[in-house]
């Protein structure tokens, strides 16, 4: 699992370090059966790259535009909570009233 935050190149170094510390949490926890952000975070590699306009990521190609900060981790194994699994149903469970009752109220929010 991989995940990549951008920053600003003019990012205080707190937040650089405060970004890092949630990427290794999120990724430990996605791993982890009970959604633990301790669990395995010191297994996952956080690698911070100050990068310059028309940088390409050595991951997954793309072009930097402008110069940034990229926060990078990760983590070699498989997601363990539910909710990143394939075939995750989030309406598994849910009675048909309530789920009828979400619907309208998403459908109350987009047509006013």
């Amino acid at each position: 699992m991989i995940i990549t935050r951008l920053l600003a190149p003019q990012t205080p170094q707190r937040v650089v370090d405060e970004v890092a510390a949630h990427v290794r949490a999120e990724l430990s926890a996605s791993a982890a059966e009970d959604d633990d952000p301790t669990t395995h975070a010191d297994d996952v590699l956080v690698h911070i790259y100050p990068l310059a306009a028309g940088a390409v990521d050595t991951i997954t190609g793309e072009v930097y535009e402008s110069a940034c900060i990229l926060v990078r981790g990760i983590l070699d194994r498989p997601p363990a909570a539910p909710y990143l699994k394939a075939g995750y149903d989030p309406t598994e469970g849910v009675p048909p009233e309530l789920l009828a009752h979400a619907v309208d109220e998403d459908l109350r929010e987009v047509t006013g």
